[in-house]
């Protein structure tokens, strides 16, 4: 089963939010309001990963630089995200 895509939107429902997908009536039901956006916008932060990803790869011209570093970290939180892997 894959993620639902996005974009997801958040609604105010009887005290809770409501966050949905447009394909799936019910996401998450969340109290907090940084755990609503953040939720809201991960598909977003998702596609930002992937895209963060092809330009370092395109232009890596620093050996010296942390990129190592932050292409694993991305591509950890793709994972986790996609597959679940933690």
């Amino acid at each position: 089963m894959g993620h639902t895509p996005g974009p997801w939107k958040a609604n105010n429902v009887s005290g809770a939010v409501k966050v949905y997908g447009s394909n799936k009536p019910n996401i998450a039901w969340v109290t907090c309001d940084d755990d609503r956006r953040l939720i809201a916008a991960a598909p977003d932060l998702l596609e930002a990963c992937k895209e963060a990803i092809d330009y370092i790869n395109g232009h890596n011209d620093n050996e010296g630089c942390y990129t190592p570093n932050i292409i694993r970290k991305l591509e950890q939180a793709i994972s986790k995200a996609e597959k679940g892997d933690n």
